[in-house]
């Protein structure tokens, strides 16, 4: 009576590890899993400061400072060697249409944009802040005169992430650059 009573007692753990058994599968087969979704990574916002602009296409990577407008009214360009973003408008990485601006060629030769005209539809550029990255598709690149630049294009209404980089270009004569590369990109 004693082993009857042990091997009802044993029943429903028996029952447990049979139902385990027979759901689990052949063990030589591969089970389907429930993968869950990871959260987004977060993105940036107009409240976070961007830090770090990376280009791998035309290695470029450095951080960045921000730059305003000078007394006159044109666009401040940051030191020679330096990456600015322009602080007039959204940091880049956040929603709208923000500016990164550079030097194509300084006291020591080459800057930090000096193959900027390089870069093509596709390639990528990716902008770090304190509230995440976003990477950069380019759509087109560019020559402005600087005379005639393309503002609406630069700064347009948007609801989306759109980056425009720029710096000098044409031929340098003693009053500076006639034109400029512009590189329109948007985030992927």
């Amino acid at each position: 009576m004693k082993r009857f009573n042990f091997l009802l007692a044993l029943a429903p753990l028996l029952a447990v590890l049979a139902f385990v058994v027979l759901t689990q599968g052949d063990p030589q087969e591969p089970t389907q899993t429930t993968q869950q979704q990871s959260p987004a990574a977060a993105l940036p916002t107009a409240d976070d400061t961007p830090t770090r602009l990376s280009i791998p296409r035309i290695d470029v990577d450095g951080g960045l400072q921000p730059v305003g407008l000078l007394a006159d009214g044109a666009m401040e360009t940051p030191p020679y060697g330096k990456i600015g973003w322009y602080d007039e408008g959204p940091p880049p990485g956040a929603v709208g249409a923000s500016v990164i601006v550079a030097h194509v060629h300084g006291p020591e030769g080459d800057d930090v944009f000096a193959r900027l005209h390089e870069l093509r539809p596709g390639d990528r550029v990716q902008v770090d802040t304190t509230g995440g990255s976003v990477t950069f598709e380019v759509e087109a690149t560019v020559v402005a005169d600087k005379e005639d630049l393309p503002y609406e294009r630069l700064w347009p209404e948007t609801t989306s992430r759109r980056l425009s980089l720029i710096t000098c270009a044409g031929e340098r004569t003693a009053s500076g650059y006639p034109a400029n590369t512009i590189v329109f990109t948007h985030a992927v």
